[in-house]
């Protein structure tokens, strides 16, 4: 991940909370399908989220955070864990793009990498 896309999810509060907890994300769209070229208008991300403990005792409920235009040009789709297998089990296409992205457009984040501070 560049550090533009970096600085794309430091900006966005609800980005922030979720994404220390996210263990897939990879980019979706013309980037994924090596169409983008060189310059590259709107990038689209999507990704997978532990949520926190609150939402599994319902306390604070949330199952997906849409995002877009954040710093004029990224698109975030960012799903909670349990979302993500119902829309898997449903054959929802643009979930099974992540699940096929090519190991270049796409990062596997460990969390227990970074609580050791490895990742």
């Amino acid at each position: 991940m560049n550090k533009e896309t970096e600085q794309a999810i430091a900006s966005d509060e609800m980005l922030t909370k979720v994404w220390p907890t996210t263990i897939l994300a990879g980019y979706r769209g013309s980037i994924a399908h090596g169409t983008a070229g060189d310059l590259t208008d709107d990038v689209d991300l999507i990704g997978v989220f532990v949520a926190p403990v609150e939402h599994y005792f319902g306390l604070s409920p949330i199952d997906h955070v849409d995002r877009v235009g954040v710093n004029g040009k990224y698109d975030f789709c960012m799903y909670e864990i349990k979302k993500l297998f119902k829309l898997l089990l449903k054959s929802n296409p643009n979930v099974l793009t992540l699940l096929w992205a090519p190991s270049n457009t796409s990062y596997t984040l460990s969390i227990l990498a970074r609580c050791s501070g490895t990742a």
